[in-house]
């Protein structure tokens, strides 16, 4: 677990660092940043002509694998773009999260979150919301299961678009609030297209709850009937609750975040809300949501800060991740920078084009070097030190 990444162009904002410099890591942790390190006999990865950041932090995404209809491959679909720590967002509820756990997180090799759904069963069936059935919510029994599975728990998730609630209304969202509140934990909200008003969703958040698909193009979105940022997104973000990007397949447009820009209300975070419905487009992967955001003008180092340090301060790991300050966990991301012409589309089909498109190209673990193995590239292995 000690390695050497040398001359690659190293962007850490938690830091304000940024230029040519090699990147030491020793025993799975960041030692230095320095001009030049010796290798002393180490593994080295040459990263001349590449860029160097933190591993990525994914606030929103879903790998819980083969048993809900959103969950993809924690490694090749997430760890072998550059993501070292991710965050499932609702895939389980306090019937299903226990072999979650046992299955999924514990045996995880990157550093792995989740938010637990208000609704006992989570995300079982596509196309039939998991909040219409007021039965299905129980808080006492999520709060049950919270308590006995906190380990790797950061707070309670609900869904409230229409197809989601239809006749609950806004009841699944008291729910959620009743259990974050009585545990004492944040709640990450889903929007759009909601039967409740935006403004009436914000008003009960509190400081360190996520509204998530804060920038989607649906009905009931950050927007009024003028084109104008509502009062209210501006008092919940002033407050304290994170406005937190999750493209998805239906939550994100370029005009949205355009006009929100143009008023000076920028996310609070970038991530992918990836799964098996977006991951072939139009998200992809974090990489590709990162070149979104460099074709709408955001610059690159702000563009590494939104992917890497806010969302490690927001899941309560400021210092272990999202960062290469020493002794943070040797987590790294290496990328190709690739020139040319690029479309990009949002969740609504509308395009935009860009002149540059981030490609991971290796990803440090711990201080591991990783490489895809095999064809489906569905698991990474250790790249074994070569002997001086």
């Amino acid at each position: 677990m000690d390695l050497v990444i040398r001359g690659g162009y190293v962007i850490d904002p938690s830091q304000g660092l940024e230029g040519t410099m090699d990147v030491e890591i020793v025993r799975g942790r960041v030692r230095r940043i320095a001009p030049h390190v010796e290798l002393n006999g180490r593994q080295a990865l040459n990263a001349r002509g590449k860029i160097v950041t933190p591993g990525l932090v994914d606030l929103h995404c879903h790998f819980y694998e083969g048993f809900t209809h959103y969950g993809v491959n924690l490694e090749s679909a997430m760890l072998s773009r550059g993501v070292t720590t991710a965050v499932d967002t609702g895939s389980a509820g306090a019937q299903t999260y226990p072999g979650f756990q046992e299955w999924f997180l514990a045996k995880a090799r990157p550093t792995v979150r989740a938010y637990l759904n208000i609704s006992e069963g989570g995300l079982l069936i596509d196309g039939l919301g998991e909040n219409i059935d007021m039965r299905a919510l129980r808080v006492d029994r999520a709060v049950a299961c919270y308590r006995k599975h906190r380990k790797y728990l950061i707070g309670m998730k609900v869904r409230l678009s229409n197809d989601v609630v239809e006749r609950s209304g806004s009841k699944p969202l008291d729910a959620a609030l009743e259990a974050a509140e009585f545990l004492k934990v944040p709640l990450m909200v889903h929007v759009g297209d909601t039967p409740s008003s935006l403004p009436s969703i914000l008003k009960r958040l509190r400081t360190g709850d996520v509204l998530t698909h804060a920038f989607h193009g649906r009905r009931e979105n950050i927007l009024d009937g003028r084109g104008r940022v509502r009062r209210a997104v501006w008092e919940a973000r002033d407050s304290g609750v994170l406005l937190d990007v999750a493209h998805g397949r239906s939550s994100f447009s370029f005009e949205i975040m355009e006009r929100a820009m143009a008023q000076g209300l920028m996310p609070g975070n970038l991530s992918t809300d990836l799964h098996t419905h977006c991951i072939h487009g139009p998200v992809y992967d974090f990489p590709s949501l990162m070149s979104k955001f460099l074709a709408l003008g955001f610059p690159l180092a702000e563009v590494v800060r939104l992917s890497t340090q806010t969302a490690a301060e927001w899941i309560g790991l400021k210092g272990e991740v999202g960062t290469l300050k020493k002794g943070a966990r040797g987590d790294v991301a290496v990328f190709r920078m690739k020139e040319g012409e690029f479309v990009f589309e949002d969740s609504m089909g509308a395009r935009r084009t860009g002149r540059r498109m981030l490609e991971a190209t290796h990803v440090v673990l711990g201080g591991r070097l990783l490489r895809p193995s095999g064809t489906d590239k569905r698991r990474l292995t250790e790249v074994a030190r070569k002997p001086k």
